[in-house]
């Protein structure tokens, strides 16, 4: 829809690249423009995204563009510490029920075989599977 969209409106690459950069410019000028609410609305955004599971692609690009590398990776850094720390909490005390309901479900025995192994030998269950292509990391 939305990129077919963009696609039919500009014909050729050199419209296409004067479209983006256009729109970074615009972008970097309103986070600069918001002075210290810059980075806090970066970090809202990268909070929702984090705990939310959706892509995080475009904001360490958009930081290093408009903050500069060092100012970009402490703020960064900062904010998927925080996020990473409020994405477990989430999954550990508001989802849990819910998924360990659903899992249950579907799953029946085999879930509550890996739930066991998780209990006693969790480290080991855990880098197995982040170890594991099946599993995406986050």
């Amino acid at each position: 829809g939305t990129a077919a969209y963009f696609a039919l409106q500009y014909k050729s690459i050199s419209e296409w690249a004067e479209f983006a950069e256009e729109n970074v410019n615009n972008l970097k000028q309103v986070l600069l423009d918001a002075g210290y609410w810059g980075p806090i609305i970066i970090f809202g955004l990268y909070f929702i995204t984090t705990v939310f599971m959706l892509p995080l692609w475009g904001f360490h690009m958009t930081c290093g563009y408009v903050y500069g590398t060092f100012w970009s990776a402490l703020l960064i850094s900062v904010t998927q510490a925080v996020c990473a720390g409020a994405a477990f909490l989430t999954s550990r005390y508001i989802a849990k029920p819910f998924i360990q309901k659903r899992l249950q479900h579907y799953f029946g025995k085999k879930y509550d075989a890996i739930s066991k192994a998780v209990g006693k030998q969790g480290f080991k269950i855990i880098v197995l599977l982040r170890l594991s292509p099946i599993i995406p990391f986050g």
